[in-house]
């Protein structure tokens, strides 16, 4: 009985090395011919890495500094606006003073 298992078992390691590189085999000529799961899979991944190489990689500080000069230019805008809206006003409150001293003296 023993013999038997033993014998048997060896079979079944065999036939399982046959299998294994029988399918080894017929994966690696479906490779070679450009058809099969594996082949599939290797081109979707180089796809993917194209895909991913091709993309411009955008560095971290550049996109903060680009902002930074962004708000730099809104707050010099907005600076001149109001300094031009103040001077305006020092020249309206000066014609004021001119006018009511005129209408004193």
């Amino acid at each position: 009985m023993e013999a038997r298992k033993k014998k048997r078992l060896e079979l079944q390691k065999k036939f399982a090395k046959d299998r294994k590189e029988r399918r080894r085999e017929k994966e690696q000529r479906k490779l070679e011919e450009g058809r099969g799961r594996k082949f599939m899979e290797r081109e979707r991944k180089k796809k993917e890495q194209e895909a991913k190489e091709s993309k411009k990689k955008l560095n971290k500080n550049d996109v903060w500094k680009q902002k930074w000069d962004e708000q730099e230019e809104v707050f010099k805008k907005w600076k001149t606006e109001q300094g031009d809206d103040l001077k305006e006003k020092e020249e309206a409150n000066e014609q004021e003073m001119e006018n009511d001293g005129g209408n004193e003296a």
